[in-house]
């Protein structure tokens, strides 16, 4: 059997990447940014931000922002499967996935500003707390 390979114009590979548009920025400011608002670097003597969470090492090499994070990153590895199942089930008039990008951008948005605004003005555990449960759900939606 002979398959013909069909090559795709230009200006429809840009629309298919413009679907991961979103995801990719939405992804940056969660990855890098807030590992620099976190943990900032110093500008002479002085830290761009005020610290929120204890920026030192807690088991070796290991921060808390980056401990967060990759529980987040867990945390996305269990839910991600059980809500593309749901969304494969789906039988909504509005498309499978349609449904779930819709009832997910307000917590999505909320949570993304969230993460940036630690509750206590200062250094706390309050603020790794926080932001352990802001990026828990964040991951998870």
């Amino acid at each position: 059997m002979e398959y013909k390979v069909e090559t795709l114009p230009l200006w429809k590979k840009i629309m298919y990447a413009l679907g991961q548009l979103g995801w990719s920025l939405a992804s940056f400011s969660i990855g890098n940014l807030l590992i620099y608002f976190y943990l900032p670097p110093e500008s002479g003597d002085k830290s761009i931000f005020p610290a929120y969470i204890y920026q030192g090492y807690v088991i070796g090499v290991l921060t808390i922002i980056g401990l967060i994070y990759a529980f987040g990153r867990l945390w996305d590895a269990v839910t991600d499967p059980i809500i593309a199942g749901m969304s494969d089930r789906s039988r909504s008039p509005f498309g499978r996935r349609r449904k779930f990008l819709a009832i997910s951008a307000f917590p999505f948005a909320l949570l993304s500003i969230l993460a940036f605004t630690p509750p206590v003005n200062a250094l706390s555990p309050w603020n790794a707390v926080w932001l352990f449960v802001i990026v828990t759900l964040f991951t998870g939606l």
